[in-house]
C-alpha cells in the first residue's frame, strides 16, 4: 500500500482567519487533547459529518505528510481505524491548499471532487 502523501486537518473557515493572522492553526480542543486531529482523504467525509456537521462553512487543510513528519502520529481511534495526529501547533506554510467541503442537497457532507479522482473502492476498506 502507498505511503500517504497527505492528510486533511478540518476547520471552520471563520476560526482560519485568526490562524492566518499568527501563521499556526491551534484548534480549540488542542488544549484538551494534547494533538490536532487529522484525517485522510477517505476519512474525511465520516469526520466532517461526526465532529463538524453544525458549521457551514467547512474547510480542508491539506498538509503534506513530509512537512510534519517530526509531529504527525497514526495511531487508532475509538474504532480501531488509524488516524493522523499532529503533535503541536499547525504552521500554515505546511498547509498546500485550502479546499471547502460541500453539502450535498440533503445537507450531508460530500467528498470534494478534487480529492474524489482517484479514491478506489479498496482504499476505502478498513485496514487490518
Amino acid at each position: 500500500m502507498k505511503a500517504a502523501q497527505f492528510v486533511y486537518v478540518l476547520a471552520d473557515a471563520g476560526v482560519l482567519k485568526c490562524a492566518r493572522e499568527s501563521g499556526l492553526f491551534v484548534p480549540e480542543h488542542y488544549e484538551t487533547d494534547g494533538f490536532i486531529h487529522g484525517s485522510s482523504r477517505e476519512q474525511l467525509v465520516k469526520s466532517a459529518t461526526q465532529f463538524f456537521n453544525e458549521v457551514d462553512n467547512l474547510v480542508a487543510l491539506e498538509v503534506e505528510v513530509s512537512s510534519v513528519s517530526s509531529i504527525l502520529k497514526f495511531e487508532p481511534g475509538r474504532s480501531g481505524t488509524l488516524y493522523p495526529h499532529i503533535y503541536g501547533p499547525l504552521p500554515l506554510t505546511c498547509v498546500k491548499r485550502y479546499i471547502p467541503i460541500p453539502r450535498s442537497p440533503d445537507g450531508s457532507y460530500v467528498l470534494p471532487d478534487v480529492l474524489a479522482d482517484d479514491i478506489s473502492p479498496n482504499a476505502l476498506s478498513k485496514p487490518r
